[in-house]
């Protein structure tokens, strides 16, 4: 049994400043500032555009490396 001196870590709540704890990108992907400026400050629907075009490639490099695996 638990007494009162402990106190259990809830996971939404940070020790320190949140902001020095944040969660790093997968191995492999690089954002860059310049890069998500340039995407949002074009014209309406670009951003959506490029996001679908990126989607539709990693889903086409998905199936390929699926295809190659079963080969």
């Amino acid at each position: 049994m638990r007494g009162m001196g402990a106190k259990r870590h809830e996971p939404g709540q940070h020790r320190h400043n949140p902001m020095k704890h944040r969660r790093k990108p997968p191995r492999g992907m690089y954002l860059q500032a310049e890069d998500l400026k340039a995407m949002v400050s074009g014209p309406a629907g670009q951003p959506e555009a490029i996001l679908k075009n990126l989607d539709s490639e990693l889903v086409a490099a998905k199936r390929n490396v699926r295809t190659e695996y079963f080969l």
